[in-house]
């Protein structure tokens, strides 16, 4: 019985060290179905409207002037790649649009 363990642990031990290699390495190939799919692939950015850090540009814009700035941004935005934009709530908690909540 010593025996069988002693080769069953080094068959394991041979197994692991190929898939670990085969996985690890650098230099491993991947195949296609690997590669993520073009519409899969999150590009994104954080826009912060703490201290008009990113948008609005300064406290006091009219609302007209804060959409604008805003369309300007996401076309440059989606002119860089960007397909995703997380846009930070104000820290006081109130809302960026008109809500009854």
């Amino acid at each position: 019985m010593g025996i069988l363990r002693k080769v069953s642990f080094i068959i394991i031990t041979l197994i692991t060290t190929q898939i670990v290699t085969v996985f690890a390495s650098p230099y491993t190939q991947t195949t296609e179905w690997m590669k993520p799919k073009e519409a899969s692939v999150l590009r994104a950015v954080w826009v912060s409207t703490i201290y008009n850090m990113d948008w609005p540009s300064k406290p006091g814009l009219s609302v007209a002037a804060q959409k604008r700035e805003y369309l300007d941004m996401l076309d440059k935005l989606h002119a860089m790649g960007i397909n995703t934009v997380f846009v930070q709530v104000r820290g006081a908690s109130d809302a960026i649009y008109p809500s009854k909540y």
